[in-house]
């Protein structure tokens, strides 16, 4: 009577006796489970596990669709050399008004950008810096989501660790020129 030895991955051994037949069918089934079993490990390793990027999507890579980087240096520049320099100097960034100041990139974006970039309250705090009329990122995104929300357009509702880019919408616009046309 022939005898079978089978090792199993966990280390369990198996004998068996009985007819070649009985032998073979044993063997046979042992085969094709630890096949199955290879080729589901296989395509589980194959699969790639579900997490969500982290990597901020550019113009240059990304799947999903691309957000342009503003160019922070040249919205500043259009601020300090536009036609309303003095009017915005004087009545936004000489003034107490911390909405003013975060809606002004907005504003210039608009008008001599023709809307070319959304910002989000990181670029409004950066670019507040580089004025010298520093809004930290906190106080843009308060004033952005709260008194400032009737003026904007946000691209997403805001949820917690993800960006919402904002541009000014016709009532913004409106509130902007009225301001600084305002005393001429």
């Amino acid at each position: 009577m022939p005898t079978a030895s089978i090792n199993l991955p966990d280390g369990t051994k198996i004998s068996v006796d009985g007819s070649v037949g009985e032998v073979e069918r044993i063997v046979k089934a042992y085969a094709e489970a630890n096949a199955q079993s290879r080729d589901a490990k296989r395509q589980k390793a194959a699969k790639p596990a579900k997490r969500r990027a982290k990597t901020k999507k550019t113009d240059s890579g990304g799947d999903g669709p691309s957000v342009a980087e503003p160019d922070y240096a040249a919205i500043v520049n259009m601020v300090h050399d536009c036609d309303e320099t003095d009017a915005i100097s004087e009545k936004i960034l000489d003034s107490h008004g911390i909405l003013n100041r975060v809606l002004l990139p907005l504003y210039i974006i608009h008008k001599y950008f023709d809307d070319e970039w959304e910002l989000t309250s990181g670029d409004i705090s950066k670019i507040t810096n580089d004025l010298k009329v520093k809004v930290s990122t906190p106080h843009a995104s308060t004033r952005l989501s709260g008194e400032g929300k009737k003026y904007l357009a946000a691209d997403s509702v805001g949820r917690k660790g993800v960006p919402v880019r904002y541009k000014l919408n016709r009532k913004g616009i409106q509130y902007m020129e009225n301001l600084l046309a305002a005393g001429d």
